[in-house]
């Protein structure tokens, strides 16, 4: 337990491992029109002037044009992590700016060459959010660097598709977690999300982890008590396993 638990606790919210033809971000800075919610934007957030569109007589200076399209997506990540902490948006509006988000962050993944454009200029609000997700692609390429190429399975595994919980229920769980050992429910949301889609994936992974939140069994003989096939114990469970090694 936790397998990729130093990767998904960063990235699960912002979908960092999505790879697709199309990063959803146009080149100048406004959010794919695919998304209807793009444009939504709470109440009292923090503003950002629209970029202006690229001078298409420039095309050629690729660095010029690069240096637009960073800009354009700094200013869309600053928007977007102002909009999320405005105290009274609406969950139809974090739910936007979480369709936003995702956008904007695999963008980020796709085009590794605006990296240090992103870093110096985008505002304070963006910084912290953008550096740990920097640092979780790091990561997950360096985790997947030191396996051996496999060839694809051919088998379908063993697993059964099912209704996860009530999000209420859930949230009561992630919240009784934070509260005995400290960990913010948040962390626990994204490693149950990372390993088990919330719950909806149940069967024992190629590794032998077992349960929602995917402890090994000797793991959890060694940390934590219940039931690890039990949503409640083994979000605390995972909950302690942290604390074990370091958390909050």
């Amino acid at each position: 337990m936790i397998t990729r638990l130093g990767i998904s606790v960063v990235f699960t919210l912002s979908c960092v491992s999505c790879s697709t033809d199309s990063d959803g971000f146009t080149p100048t800075g406004t959010p794919a029109t695919t998304t209807s919610a793009s444009a939504i934007v709470p109440a009292g957030a923090p503003t950002t002037p629209a970029p202006a569109a690229a001078d298409t007589t420039l095309a050629p200076d690729t660095a010029l044009a690069t240096a637009l399209t960073a800009i354009a997506l700094t200013d869309e990540l600053s928007a977007i992590e102002a909009g999320l902490r405005v105290p009274d948006a609406s969950p139809a509006e974090l739910a936007a700016l979480g369709e936003r988000q995702q956008l904007a962050y695999r963008a980020v993944n796709r085009h590794p060459e605006w990296h240090v454009i992103l870093q110096k200029r985008v505002d304070a609000v963006a910084a912290g959010p953008l550096e740990f997700h920097l640092a979780a692609r790091v990561a997950q390429t360096e985790h997947a660097a030191k396996r051996p190429p496999v060839a694809p399975v051919t088998t379908l595994p063993a697993w059964t598709i099912v209704e996860p919980l009530p999000i209420d229920e859930l949230l009561g769980y992630y919240r009784e977690a934070q509260t005995v050992t400290g960990v913010p429910w948040q962390y626990l949301a994204a490693i149950h999300f990372q390993e088990t889609r919330m719950g909806r994936v149940v069967g024992v992974s190629s590794a032998g982890a077992i349960g929602p939140m995917q402890f090994l069994p000797s793991t959890w003989a060694a940390c934590c008590e219940g039931d690890a096939t039990v949503a409640r114990d083994a979000i605390i469970g995972a909950a302690q396993y942290l604390v074990d090694r370091g958390g909050p």
